[in-house]
């Protein structure tokens, strides 16, 4: 018997991008296999984004949080909400990522050969076509000593470790099994707390069928050596005390001791320009913080099963109307 067809709600987490937001949404609307409801996460934007939406896509559905939360938090907020709607799965990215018009197409495809995953994600690439937000394929042993990365690759998918929210197709089962990604981690290495938190014992795969290009300013990785607005730089302070907390809590004390040895070893670099005390301060700030930092692990219970089989919400969070009548929910 063929099994019925997911509900996808399709997320996206905005904050003071506008325009990349209208091609988001306009790659969204243009796939094969379109998501059936498309929900809009606004991380307190000052730039006319709430105008553009109001205006140009009534059909779509806003939730406006009152102030900007992050990365962390903004994500948490869009896994909460797609779920409290009903749906089956929540398609996740940021407002800077175009997905192929195959792209969701491609995800669920596999999820059904595939049966029993926690996450699926789209391959990503630049602009220029090369690839980038590169997960990391899981290398740990199966009882036969070798690694498990290749066990569908007849399917083209392979088996990951972690993976980046651009992209990234979730079940609403692995929302309530492993709760909600951590906000308290600001900005910065959320997702790869909450894949890691899921591979643990669920399998997560990369789909190379389903692309993405990232349209993000820096195509290459993040790096605070090169960085070079002061703006962004005072964030990595949040990246560095994640980094050493996702190793501290997924990977053991020995990558805890990696993570220092690397930037112990970039400290020429990071002291050189005039920019160079702040990026030593940042380090350091960093560095120690992640070493006590504990956020708070939030689960997700606020849905419940049908007798069919689906999902249903048990708290409906409050909402207003859009122009088409269409419902939209505010926070302010």
């Amino acid at each position: 018997m063929t099994a019925p067809p997911e509900r996808v709600c399709a997320v996206v987490l905005t904050y003071n991008r506008r325009d990349l937001l209208r091609e988001c949404l306009d790659a969204i609307a243009a796939q094969t296999r379109p998501p059936d409801h498309v929900l809009v996460v606004d991380n307190a934007s000052t730039d006319g984004t709430a105008e553009l939406l109001e205006w140009a896509y009534p059909d779509v559905e806003v939730l406006r949080l009152p102030v900007n939360e992050g990365s962390a938090g903004g994500f948490h907020a869009c896994l909460e909400a797609a779920c409290a709607r009903g749906y089956d799965a929540t398609w996740l990215m940021d407002d800077d990522v175009l997905p192929h018009p195959d792209a969701l197409a491609a995800l669920l495809d596999k999820g059904r050969e595939l049966g029993d995953y926690g996450f699926l994600c789209s391959r990503v690439v630049g602009t220029n076509g090369v690839s980038m937000n590169v997960p990391h394929v899981d290398l740990r042993s199966s009882v036969n000593a070798y690694p498990v990365w290749d066990e569908h690759l007849e399917l083209g998918v392979v088996r990951l470790q972690n993976a980046t929210f651009v992209s990234v197709l979730i079940p609403t089962r692995t929302v309530l099994d492993f709760g909600l990604p951590l906000r308290d981690m600001y900005i910065f290495g959320e997702d790869t707390e909450y894949t890691l938190r899921i591979t643990r014992s669920r399998p997560g795969y990369l789909v190379g069928a389903s692309v993405a290009i990232h349209k993000r300013v820096i195509q290459g990785p993040l790096d605070i050596v090169r960085e070079r607005n002061p703006a962004r730089l005072a964030y990595f302070a949040h990246r560095i005390r994640n980094e050493v907390y996702n190793a501290r809590t997924h990977r053991g004390w020995p990558r805890v001791a990696v993570v220092f040895g690397k930037y112990a070893l970039q400290l020429p670099s990071l002291a050189r320009g005039p920019l160079g005390l702040r990026r030593l301060g940042l380090v350091a700030r960093g560095l120690a913080q992640g070493l006590t930092f504990q956020p708070r692990p939030e689960p997700y219970r606020a849905v419940r099963t049908t007798p069919s089989g689906g999902w249903a919400p048990d708290v409906v969070p409050g909402t207003r109307k859009g122009r088409s009548g269409k419902v939209r929910r505010d926070l302010n």
